[in-house]
């Protein structure tokens, strides 16, 4: 904590500790009070999904510290446990939630958080910006040449500026086209525009003759001119976010709950902003995976804790050994899920333990559960 009288280390509510392998002090099921225990972990933390430090005594206490201390002591041998893997690692310490790492440069970049972020006119954070190694499909040698034009001649003023300039492949410049990159250009052309003007670009190039084989190599004649494409409205949000994620290989501009609103409407689910009022219940929730953390218990079982979100609130789930048993193929993607369990609170932490999952797909085409294509699967990192 940096404060006008210097930097200390603070200890905050939701400060956790790397070691999912430290036995608690109070086992499940056990009839342990708070006072009966120095330290106890619950639930996980929804942000890195490492257990959540309990310490029943007073923060301002000596008590507090030395338990702490104690904890420390027992953390330096502890290896934290690599996903898909149980090897060992480098053992960490006691590692506060809010850490990070500050890095100091020789010189100023030139930038400030409006390279990273786009703000209204009340200082808002009202997107996020991406850079043009993103979109997939591009070489760098491209992005290096956009680089290097721009720098050069100013501001592109069209696709055929841009294309004369850059000379990018058909491939690249349809896969910017999607991602929204030339949006700003100053040509008044909506997306499906300037996706139609790509094929009639295409087509012409693949009509002329004479030209270098490779992009980037000088051609013996000018590039063939393109008509103006035929006047298109611009797409519904839905479409312009589907192509994003084609570009890109995820959403940036909305949470990806948001192209399934229909399904997730039928799908009979509560939001998950509603959990604690239904503790002790058996509860339907729909969900985009996060991140999960595969652990064993002390017989040696393997079992997970799972961090899932709606387009409400960040929620907790564990899948016990039974359950991860059946359930585990079904959680090598990211979803979204249908969920079902019953909803606990340990120590004001709301957990799902999960005992039915399901691909949205499914639930909304009323078939059987199929497995997840291993081949296409991206597990969540932990």
């Amino acid at each position: 904590q940096v404060t006008p009288e210097g930097a200390s280390i603070a200890l905050y509510r939701k400060d956790v500790v790397i070691g999912g392998d430290i036995q608690d002090q109070r086992p499940t099921n056990s009839n342990l009070s708070d006072t009966g225990i120095t330290y106890d972990f619950i639930g996980t933390d929804p942000d890195t999904l490492q257990a959540r430090l309990f310490i029943p005594r007073d923060m301002a206490g000596q008590e507090f510290a030395d338990a702490f201390d104690a904890l420390d002591d027992e953390l330096r041998v502890v290896a934290p446990m690599l996903f898909g893997q149980n090897g060992n690692g480098v053992p960490f310490s006691v590692v506060p939630r809010n850490a990070g790492v500050r890095l100091r440069f020789s010189a100023p970049l030139g930038i400030d958080d409006g390279f990273f972020v786009g703000r209204d006119e009340t200082g808002r954070v009202t997107e996020l910006r991406c850079g043009l190694a993103e979109v997939q499909r591009v070489h760098g040698a491209t992005l290096d040449r956009l680089l290097a034009a721009r720098a050069a001649g100013g501001p592109f003023i069209g696709l055929d500026d841009f294309c004369r300039r850059v000379d990018p492949q058909e491939d690249e410049l349809e896969a910017l086209v999607r991602a929204g990159a030339l949006d700003g250009l100053p040509d008044g052309f909506t997306r499906p525009e300037r996706m139609r003007w790509v094929a009639l670009y295409r087509g012409g190039r693949r009509r002329a003759r004479g030209g270098a084989s490779r992009t980037g190599e000088p051609r013996l004649f000018a590039e063939p001119e393109v008509p103006r494409p035929p006047t298109a409205p611009e797409f519904p949000p839905r479409r312009i976010l589907a192509l994003e994620e084609q570009a890109l290989g995820y959403l940036l501009s909305a949470h990806p709950l948001t192209l399934h609103r229909e399904a997730i409407a039928a799908a009979g689910v509560m939001p998950a902003r509603e959990l604690e009022a239904h503790v002790g219940e058996r509860v339907r929730l729909v969900g985009w995976q996060v991140t999960q953390k595969p652990v064993r218990t002390k017989h040696g079982d393997a079992m997970s804790f799972l961090s899932f979100e709606d387009t409400t609130a960040l929620y907790e789930t564990v899948l016990f050994p039974e359950a991860y048993r059946r359930l585990a193929p079904w959680t090598l993607t990211r979803g979204p899920y249908v969920l079902e369990g019953f909803a606990r609170d340990e120590h004001g932490v709301v957990t799902v333990e999960v005992d039915r999952l399901q691909l949205l797909r499914d639930v909304a085409a009323g078939a059987p559960s199929r497995l997840p294509d291993p081949t296409r699967a991206v597990p969540p990192s932990c």
